[in-house]
């Protein structure tokens, strides 16, 4: 019965070192490791506004200076 234990710790390192979220801390980062929360979203739609505001001024100023 103490087989399958044995087989899973052979497997798997016992000293690899977890981060809050379960991913090994000692490896290189990967695309996969990019995390964001809710205040990176915010900050993500906050720009895309002002870029989109900025645009859409940049048309409008045009505009009103070709007449």
């Amino acid at each position: 019965m103490e087989q399958p234990n044995a087989e899973k710790s052979a497997l798997e390192p016992a000293s690899e070192r977890r981060d809050a979220e379960g991913l090994p801390v000692d490896r290189a980062p990967t695309i996969d490791d990019v995390r964001g929360g809710a205040e990176h979203f915010k900050v993500a739609i906050g720009c895309s506004a002002v870029v989109a505001l900025l645009a859409v001024a940049f048309w409008v100023l045009r505009a009103l200076m070709a007449r």
